[in-house]
């Protein structure tokens, strides 16, 4: 086993072990109501994400030049500014696809409605 694996493993651990000593322990609940509304659904958050990523994939269309292109890579470039780098595009748009899900998460979390399984 690789020794980043031991220490991202243990890091996240350590990391965890301390948010639960701090949120449950402690009691401190500030600033944390936007982790509460993403964790009460996260099946549905991960299902809608996927279901989003994989549909608009596969869909779109054939463009002037002859090229196909997906829904997801037209909605990437129209969100995409010029002046900036690939990588600074990418993190908006992964932001802004976030964003999204999260206010999916919101609407569950408004209407009291907590999918189990």
């Amino acid at each position: 086993m690789s020794r980043v694996v031991l220490v991202t493993g243990g890091a996240a651990c350590l990391v965890f072990a301390l948010c639960y000593w701090v949120v449950d322990i402690r009691g401190l609940r500030l600033g944390i109501k936007w982790l509460w509304i993403l964790g009460l659904n996260p099946i549905v958050i991960w299902v809608l994400a996927v279901g989003l990523k994989t549909s608009l994939g596969a869909k779109g269309w054939v463009n002037g030049e002859g090229r196909w292109r997906s829904v997801w890579t037209i909605l990437f470039e129209s969100v995409s500014l010029p002046q900036t780098s690939p990588e600074m595009n990418s993190l908006l748009f992964a932001v802004l696809f976030s964003g999204l899900l999260y206010a999916a998460a919101h609407g569950l979390y408004s209407r009291k409605i907590v999918v189990r399984i």
